[in-house]
């Protein structure tokens, strides 16, 4: 029988290959579209969720990696005309759920400052696809529309993290688990 963190693993995985997010550019962009466009692609809702589980759940880390996120999304979405004819960033997007899941799933058996290189690469991906989203070179509204959209996701997959720790000391201290 399979264990519960392969079962969630493999169906992140399958759900990271429905990268659906970055199919057409928008037409027309605000604050508004780029505050929700993180929550509209599941990859880019998963990889947000799974980076803030991770920072809850790697001590040495915490909010490193949704601020190296961030950084590289920022990075990422400012340069997307060079990184879009310097690599094809859509199977990028797509690897990083499986990856980040990997680093969730991993926690604190990886070394942090690997943790945040690997982040930080697949944030300029995930910037630079969004980036193609946009119909004309991203102006300040809609870019900080699309990281504030970011944060607020990182955020919930942190509370989540953070529940995730309390519920499973609050097991070994009640002797539910060992």
């Amino acid at each position: 029988m399979f264990n519960t963190k392969i079962k969630w693993f493999a169906l992140l995985l399958l759900a990271s290959f429905q990268a659906q997010a970055h199919t057409d550019p928008l037409p027309q962009m605000s604050f508004q579209i780029s505050l929700l466009h993180p929550f509209t692609g599941i990859d880019h809702l998963l990889a947000m969720l799974l980076i803030g589980m991770t920072a809850a759940l790697t001590p040495k880390t915490k909010l490193s990696l949704p601020l190296v996120f961030s950084f590289g999304l920022l990075i990422g979405t400012l340069g997307t005309g060079w990184l879009n004819a310097a690599m094809n960033v859509e199977p990028w997007v797509m690897g990083s759920v499986a990856v980040f899941a990997a680093l969730t799933w991993a926690k604190t058996r990886i070394n942090p400052t690997l943790q945040m290189g690997v982040v930080g690469i697949f944030a300029i991906a995930h910037g630079a696809a969004h980036g193609m989203s946009l119909p004309a070179a991203p102006d300040l509204a809609t870019t900080a529309g699309l990281l504030i959209g970011s944060l607020l996701l990182q955020s919930i997959g942190y509370a989540i993290g953070q529940l995730v720790c309390r519920s499973a000391s609050l097991a070994r201290n009640t002797g539910i688990t060992s």
